[in-house]
């Protein structure tokens, strides 16, 4: 492991946690329509349209990890739909110049990946009538 890429692996730690913080300390707060942003979910996708699908993929899975730490949810649900969409989003990496429109479908895709997998595992309350809002708002 070279000098850089702990530089690399301390900045992305420093940028994810204090994300983090501003999701939960902050944006938990900040409701729009009784739904709160979710930017560690925006970070997961850059992260994978910058450094490519497996980086990202280990990125958005420890995004999303940090985050099922507080949400209440099962243990793993926000990994492996941030995960997802990180992925998704690093297939796109040298496209992003002449396709950026493709970045918030691929947001509420990870949105949508969260609520089904929530679904799957018993979270009824993640899915209700405002869904297409809370996509809206996300």
């Amino acid at each position: 492991m070279g000098a850089e890429t702990i530089k690399t692996m301390l900045r992305s730690a420093l940028v994810l946690i204090s994300v983090f913080v501003l999701q939960v300390g902050v944006l938990d707060g900040l409701r729009i329509f009784g739904r709160a942003p979710e930017p560690l979910l925006v970070l997961a996708a850059a992260g994978g349209l910058v450094g490519g699908p497996w980086r990202g993929l280990r990125f958005g899975f420890v995004a999303g990890l940090l985050y099922d730490l507080v949400a209440g949810t099962p243990l793993g649900l926000a990994a492996f739909a941030y995960a997802v969409v990180a992925a998704a989003a690093g297939l796109l990496t040298g496209y992003t110049v002449r396709m950026w429109w493709l970045v918030p479908p691929f947001v509420a895709l990870g949105l949508s990946v969260y609520v089904f997998a929530g679904e799957v595992v018993g979270q009824d309350h993640l899915f209700d009538d405002r869904f297409i809002l809370t996509l809206g708002v996300v």
